[in-house]
């Protein structure tokens, strides 16, 4: 579901980015090369042949710079890597593809799974993001009711956050407990 969620995302994106490119005229492409440069900077030094970009991505200036949010495990040894402009107004967020180098040895620290795993995203990454679908329960000495949600905020453990009942009717707020669980008293 969540591998639906993300390539569903990045269709919007797409068209998103078609869209702007329309109405604001002129666009300039983000290459693979600026995408392994900032990876390189966050700390996952890749070349440029281990990059694919999923689809053409633009932005509005010639040399945007670009954040690296998060790096995760998409196949064997493929990595998808969402990347924004740090000025939001630039582009819209997107993903790249991280494949292995063939050509490397075979040694630990010369492959894409150890750069990964040394990756720490900048700043804290949430554990809960708005869109998210999650589990509310409600909890006393007697009683317990669980109830799936979607969140409407972002947060992370322990943290008091928006959410929605999934009809859309009826809205809470909730703790934070774990990934995809929160709680809220009766």
């Amino acid at each position: 579901m969540r591998r639906e969620r993300n390539l569903t995302t990045l269709f919007c994106s797409v068209l998103a980015i078609c869209a702007t490119a329309q109405a604001s005229g002129v666009r300039f492409a983000i290459s693979p090369n600026r995408v392994a440069e900032a990876l390189a900077a966050a700390g996952v030094p890749v070349t440029t042949e281990q990059v694919k970009l999923l689809s053409p991505v633009s932005a509005r200036d010639r040399d945007p710079s670009l954040r690296v949010m998060k790096v995760t495990k998409w196949t064997d040894n493929t990595f998808k890597a969402e990347l924004r402009c740090r000025d939001q107004q630039a582009c819209l967020p997107f993903y790249v593809l991280l494949t292995g180098n063939e050509k490397a040895d075979t040694h630990a620290d010369s492959g894409l799974q150890q750069k990964v795993s040394n990756f720490v995203v900048p700043g804290t990454p949430a554990l809960l993001r708005d869109g998210d679908s999650a589990t509310l329960v409600f909890e006393n000495s007697a009683l317990r009711i669980t109830l799936p949600v979607i969140c409407l905020q972002s947060g992370n453990r322990g943290e008091t956050i928006r959410v929605e009942s999934k009809d859309h009717r009826r809205f809470f707020n909730a703790q934070i407990i774990a990934p995809g669980l929160l709680k809220a008293a009766l």
